[in-house]
């Protein structure tokens, strides 16, 4: 017969610790004190632990329970939106392109293959929504794509205006 947590045993096996199933935890204190994660506490409210940092090796964790995203979809994400703002800080200053400032509703990604770049720009508003780029590499935009038929060229260094659920697909190259 096959044991209900086979599979967290064989992590526990792997990784050299004594991990327990989340059903088995039944406080985050056990998750701060356990010696499977050297966790520290993060942020509290009203002596309620809010959030868990854990580092491990190169490797960093930041837990904050579940409820406080929900509560920031549900109630305004201003203040998770810029705790994560700060916490991807030293990532997002690595990175070619990006927003001048944060933007509501729009999301980029962004593609290298070794020569060209791609950034896909998207405003899942249904509102029209303004963008201005940063471009650190002084590369020239080009349009690859676009669900905006009339769009024909950009300047990005101009700001960008996004049409309700538009999608923009840029391929950069040397100017």
């Amino acid at each position: 017969m096959k044991k209900k947590y086979e599979h967290i045993d064989a992590l526990n096996k792997r990784w050299n610790s004594d991990f327990k199933s989340f059903k088995e935890i039944k406080d985050v204190w056990d998750i701060i004190h356990s010696e499977w994660a050297p966790a520290m506490t993060y942020c509290m409210d009203n002596g309620e632990v809010t959030g868990i940092r854990n580092k491990n090796g190169n490797s960093e964790v930041v837990w904050i329970p579940s409820g406080i995203a929900l509560g920031a979809r549900l109630h305004g994400n201003a203040v998770l939106s810029r705790f994560l703002a700060d916490e991807l800080t030293a990532y997002t200053a690595s990175q070619p392109f990006g927003f001048a400032e944060k933007t509501n509703n729009v999301v980029m990604q962004t593609m290298h293959d070794g020569q060209t770049w791609l950034t896909v720009i998207t405003n899942g508003s249904d509102a029209i929504n303004k963008v201005s780029l940063v471009n650190k590499l002084k590369m020239k935009a080009n349009i690859f794509f676009c669900t905006d038929i009339n769009r024909k060229e950009i300047n990005t260094e101009d700001e960008i205006q996004l049409q309700p659920k538009e999608c923009l697909v840029l391929m950069w190259k040397d100017q």
